[in-house]
């Protein structure tokens, strides 16, 4: 049987321009959001006062941040070995892991 060579072309091929341009943007500014957070909450803490809309926006950047990175890690490991999609998906499990578990303990 005759393999049809336009079939995986789709699955293969790499993002757009378009959408890498995005999510770097995306990236550039959610890393400078997350500057500005962990900032304010330096100075504030020298003040001896935690304010908990920074902690949350802290919280939220740092999400942002870990979604950029697993997008861009995964357009790194996608076409790889098997080896590799391995270790993608155990880094993102500790990740989620580390951050869920202290809000249950």
């Amino acid at each position: 049987m005759k393999k049809n060579k336009g079939q995986n072309k789709s699955q293969n091929a790499p993002a757009s321009p378009s959408s890498r341009r995005f999510i770097n943007g995306a990236a550039f500014f959610i890393f400078v959001i997350a500057a500005a957070a962990h900032l304010a909450q330096a100075l504030l803490s020298v003040f001896d006062y935690a304010s908990p809309a920074i902690g949350i926006i802290k919280n939220l950047v740092t999400i942002a941040l870990f979604l950029i990175a697993a997008v861009l890690g995964w357009s790194f490991v996608k076409r790889r070995k098997a080896v590799w999609v391995a270790v993608y998906f155990i880094a993102l499990i500790v990740i989620v892991a580390a951050y869920l578990l202290p809000l249950f303990f």
